[in-house]
């Protein structure tokens, strides 16, 4: 009994009950949606004993970067389609990567884990993923990448293509696609995500 509350590899720092007096005006929630949150989405959860259940998803992100593409160092010259559905959806996710490695050549983004960044092509955002951690290699991978970004590939999406007008309309103080790694305000990303279209992930492809 004297063991209730305790798991192994956390240390309590200390103990409180906290007990809030409900306002009679306000009506609780029904049963089914008791623990519910708005703007909080579980997808996944981790449960004490290290089984894999799932995480929750907060709607707004900490962070929001666009990270342009370029279409002939990297691509070929690959079309908008070619690079999603060949790259995104099927060659970042390849276990020998390891999957969700996407590596740089001379510079990557200044960002933090959690940060949803908006992967432009052609002048144009065609896909997303979040950001789990920034890498700098001690040396040079092929001769040619100094780094790279690791994402978690569940949070992989492609659609159909976003121009510059739907994103200005958005974040007023874009200025337009170029090289530019912008920051957007992370407090208007529900509004982009509400504009995507023909959304896909490496989950619909199963």
């Amino acid at each position: 009994m004297n063991k209730h509350g305790q798991n192994e590899g956390f240390h309590m720092l200390s103990d409180f009950v906290c007990e809030a007096i409900r306002d009679p005006a306000v009506p609780q929630a029904p049963p089914n949606r008791r623990g519910a949150n708005e703007g909080i989405l579980i997808t996944e959860e981790l449960s004490l004993d290290g089984t894999h259940v799932g995480a929750a998803i907060f709607d707004t992100p900490p962070a929001v970067r666009i990270l342009p593409m370029d279409s002939h160092l990297e691509f070929n010259g690959r079309s908008v389609e070619e690079v999603q559905q060949m790259f995104f959806l099927n060659e970042l996710l390849r276990s020998e990567r390891p999957p969700g490695k996407y590596r740089y050549r001379e510079s990557g983004l200044s960002a933090s884990p959690g940060t949803v960044v908006l992967f432009q092509y052609q002048g144009q955002i065609i896909a997303s993923a979040t950001l789990i951690q920034v890498e700098r290699f001690k040396s040079a991978e092929n001769g040619t990448y100094r780094g790279a970004l690791h994402f978690d590939v569940k949070s992989i999406r492609i659609f159909d293509p976003v121009g510059p007008d739907v994103v200005g309309a958005i974040w007023p103080k874009f200025k337009g696609y170029s090289h530019v790694k912008w920051s957007l305000d992370p407090e208007h990303y529900v509004a982009f995500e509400q504009k995507l279209t023909g959304v896909e992930t490496p989950h619909s492809l199963e």
